[in-house]
């Protein structure tokens, strides 16, 4: 009896301790947030900040993005969306920055058109002759005060200005391969000619070799 007992005993604390383990990760699970951008959270001592409020996921040309930010002091506000091609790492492909001459006393909203060039939005057409295939797209957004350690006045690049920026935030974009991609609409008729000599082309590059036999024919002479 005594055996038995010391085994219900020790089946019970098992018991307990398991379900204790499930509800906190359940608990866990509930909580813990999953972040969309990176630094949108921390704020400088000042009260200084900035975030995007709809980020797109994807590149996508003409998307209206909405930056939130705050400046305790006269500030520079600075975005642009980084790229790598085949040779090249972190080419500047958007740019766009303004400035507040004087601090804010609440946060505002800046309103700005995300344009990409067309070899990266869009697939390749009769305008738009090269396509690129880009990746590790990134959205990013930095603030300074005027004539900090940040601001232009110093000589500092743009790279730099953002890793001593007093606040700055980071969103990740994907990315679709030149097939995959919208066509652009151009809103441009072609001329008859140019459109039969377009079509001749793409019929043209799209051939293929005819399949040939594993059989190799021997003149007898």
């Amino acid at each position: 009896m005594k055996v038995s007992g010391s085994f219900r005993f020790i089946g019970r604390v098992a018991l307990t301790v398991g379900l204790l383990s499930l509800a906190q990760c359940r608990a866990l699970s509930h909580t813990a947030p999953t972040p969309t951008q990176t630094g949108s959270g921390e704020a400088a001592p000042g009260g200084d900040f900035i975030r995007f409020l709809n980020a797109p996921n994807v590149v996508k040309d003409g998307h209206n993005l909405w930056v939130e930010y705050f400046c305790s002091q006269p500030c520079m506000v600075q975005v642009e969306v980084l790229a790598s091609f085949r040779g090249k790492t972190g080419v500047a492909v958007f740019r766009r920055k303004w400035a507040r001459q004087k601090p804010l006393a609440m946060p505002r909203t800046h309103s700005l058109v995300l344009r990409f060039p067309d070899s990266v939005a869009y697939r390749r057409d009769f305008f738009i002759r090269h396509t690129v295939d880009a990746h590790d797209v990134m959205l990013r957004a930095w603030l300074h005060h005027t004539g900090g350690p940040g601001s232009s006045e110093g000589g500092l690049h743009d790279n730099d200005s953002y890793h001593l920026a007093l606040a700055r935030t980071v969103m990740p974009l994907a990315t679709k391969p030149p097939s995959l991609r919208l066509a652009k609409q151009h809103h441009t008729c072609l001329s008859w000619g140019a459109e039969l000599m377009w079509v001749l082309t793409n019929q043209a590059k799209g051939k293929q070799c005819p399949q040939e036999s594993s059989l190799v024919e021997l003149l007898m002479l």
